[in-house]
């Protein structure tokens, strides 16, 4: 697999195994292991070392997903959670060394007829061993796009380098409030507002630190999610600088 960022281009080689165990309805509980070889191109100037542009990743995961929500493309009442927990370093290859926790929350109301309320609360943390200088750039949380921060482009909210170059984070917050209305037929509108950040330490919450956008958006059903037009911008200190996203399914 080959993923080209704004900062970095990385080649993954490698393979997994994946156990899904379904507990009931609306739980499901999984087990993962994987392997992997990742060579890292840098495409601006971010000062990495030989071994963070070459390694290799052992990395056993676990999570699990609560769907409480009445339709699965369209939901207007219940909730979602979602959580994972995984360590890279376990297994054939030591070179990397960290483990990582993401939790997301989703819940969905009708205030009305056909009015709904979306919101979201995202939160990850990724911290190396005593064994690792550092956690791996790839791995690193970034926010803003299509399904993050709208009001920036994907990746656009991240510590910088010296240099002013994205080298991603290790600890990440995002909120999300999402009023939801139709319009005609198959079509619909929404307004929302996001708020987050990334910081560069791991554990690092600051509540006065976060990005806030506001926007719109514009969507069309179909049998496979929404298809969306977004446009938002930065607010609250921040000037203002529209980005439009064009994709398909819910936002969250």
């Amino acid at each position: 697999m080959r993923e080209r960022e704004e900062s970095y281009q990385i080649d993954r080689i490698g393979a997994g195994i994946n156990f899904l165990y379904q507990v009931n309805k609306k739980t499901s509980i999984n087990l993962s292991y994987a392997i992997e070889r990742d060579d890292l191109t840098e495409l601006d100037d971010l000062q990495l070392d030989k071994d963070e542009l070459e390694h290799d990743k052992s990395i056993v995961s676990f999570g699990s997903v609560h769907n409480a929500t009445n339709n699965r493309f369209y939901p207007t009442k219940g909730y979602r959670l979602d959580g994972s927990i995984s360590y890279a370093g376990l297994g054939f290859s030591n070179d990397i060394q960290y483990y990582q926790f993401q939790l997301s929350l989703r819940n969905y109301s009708l205030l009305m007829k056909n009015l709904i309320m979306a919101l979201r609360f995202k939160t990850g943390i990724i911290q190396n061993t005593q064994l690792s200088a550092q956690t791996p750039i790839e791995e690193r949380f970034y926010a803003g796009g299509a399904s993050s921060l709208r009001g920036w482009i994907r990746h656009g909210v991240s510590p910088l380098n010296q240099e002013g170059f994205a080298i991603g984070g290790n600890t990440l917050m995002e909120a999300s409030a999402e009023l939801r209305f139709p319009i005609y037929d198959i079509f619909g509108g929404v307004v929302f507002m996001d708020a987050g950040n990334v910081c560069s330490d791991s554990y690092a919450y600051s509540l006065k630190s976060l990005h806030y956008n506001a926007g719109v958006g514009f969507r069309v059903k179909s049998p496979i999610g929404p298809i969306r037009l977004d446009m938002a911008s930065p607010v609250l200190g921040n000037s203002f600088d529209f980005q439009f996203f064009i994709s398909i399914g819910q936002t969250f």
